[in-house]
């Protein structure tokens, strides 16, 4: 499911948050999505579900 241009969700990774662009059911559905999307990548999964975000994203630092 591509995620519209007013919903937003985020992954931390690094010390930074990343905007997710796309969320996947299956290995599957991630690997079809990132062929027809060629700036965009896998960044997390968590059970079955796959988080792609972009791949130029520099994401938003977060204080600690």
């Amino acid at each position: 499911m591509k995620l519209g241009p007013t919903e937003f969700v985020y992954v931390r990774s690094m010390g930074k948050a990343l905007r997710i662009t796309a969320i996947c059911s299956s290995v599957t559905e991630a690997n079809d999505y990132c062929e027809r999307h060629v700036d965009e990548g896998v960044i997390a999964e968590f059970g079955p579900l796959v988080f792609i975000a972009n791949l130029y994203d520099k994401g938003v630092a977060i204080p600690r």
